[in-house]
């Protein structure tokens, strides 16, 4: 029982911060964990790509079809991919780049 004498709460406290080793063992869980989360989150990306696509498309339906019914007129959708220059357009849009 002399062993509780000699020990207080004040020497739990006396260090001063953390020693270099905790320091390189908490910095290797967290690089741990980011490599094994990595392709976890990387499979997300082609579903959010796909499903940001399939809101847009809703989008501009829903824009078309406010359109039509406001000015009682048929409305078209077109959609062009990002990199998509008319014909007539091709020799302005070259020249500018």
């Amino acid at each position: 029982m002399v062993w509780r004498k000699n020990f207080t709460v004040t020497h739990l406290f006396d260090h001063q911060g953390f020693s270099l080793i905790e320091v390189a063992v908490v910095l290797g869980i967290i690089v741990a964990l980011a490599v094994l989360s990595a392709p976890v989150m990387s499979g997300y990306s082609p579903s959010y790509n796909s499903k940001k696509a399939a809101r847009e498309i809703v989008s501009q339906m829903q824009l078309a079809r406010i359109h039509a019914i406001k000015n009682r007129v048929n409305t078209v959708v077109v959609f062009y991919p990002d990199d998509f220059s008319p014909a007539d357009q091709a020799q302005v849009r070259d020249l500018l780049v």
